[in-house]
């Protein structure tokens, strides 16, 4: 076995160990754990009078192989440094722009949720025909006590019902029906081409569906319940 031999069995199996394990650190000590093992070899082997011997011609021959391989070194460097002079301008431009600071917790937020609310809504009309309005439509009984009630969102031609409540006691008797009815013929006068209500799996969604309402949408939750979105054409 000559030294140029064992120079190349060297190089492949740092390329190996580049290969397969990803890490130049671990493919530098194969290379240099094969280098090792096979000049042993050759040192104490039956071959080491053949080593001995064509020791100069493997000098020659590694020495043309350097020449070689000259150029593509200094390429391979030339790439490396133009790279990593990328890397650090890219780093460069992060630490000059703006960091947030730190984020805090806000339990009474209300007032926080307005404002963002409102400057949410700000860029809304921006950038459609953002024109939010509401109303509400109420039954009160003989004591002025609210019997059912909702609430309707107008916006962009269309109307979210929200806040359906009809009193337990007088559910099952036509209320939640006449009060949804009331909520959808308002929001028709009011230029309202379709309605949207959601509800969860334990409230109404078959009164819904009874109404007309088509499921467009659920929601499931971990806890095993769910969120139902309908929707219903109002210009039919």
């Amino acid at each position: 076995m000559s030294l140029f031999t064992i120079v190349i069995f060297t190089l492949v199996a740092t390329g190996l160990g580049r290969l397969f394990t990803g890490d130049w650190r671990t493919a530098r000590l194969l290379g240099l754990g094969a280098f090792g093992g096979l000049i042993l070899l050759a040192l104490i082997g039956p071959g080491r009078a053949t080593f001995f011997a064509t020791i100069g011609s493997s000098l020659s021959s590694l020495s043309w192989l350097a020449i070689a391989a000259l150029p593509i070194g200094v390429y391979a460097l030339f790439v490396r440094n133009l790279r990593r002079r990328a890397e650090g301008l890219e780093e460069d431009r992060a630490a000059e722009a703006p960091r947030p600071r730190g984020f805090v917790l806000i339990e009474e937020d209300d007032d926080l949720h307005e404002e963002m609310v409102a400057r949410l809504r700000a860029e809304n009309r921006r950038a459609t025909n953002w024109n939010r309005r509401t109303f509400s439509i109420a039954h009160r009984g003989p004591d002025n006590e609210i019997i059912a009630a909702g609430r309707g969102i107008l916006n962009m031609g269309l109307v979210e019902i929200r806040g359906v409540w009809i009193d337990p006691g007088w559910r099952g008797r036509g209320m939640g029906r006449g009060l949804l009815s009331a909520l959808e013929e308002e929001a028709r006068s009011r230029g309202a081409d379709r309605a949207a209500v959601d509800t969860y799996s334990w409230q109404a969604r078959e009164f819904y569906l009874k109404a007309g309402y088509d499921e467009y949408a659920v929601l499931p939750y971990p806890n095993g319940t769910s969120r139902h979105y309908l929707q219903k054409e109002l210009s039919a």
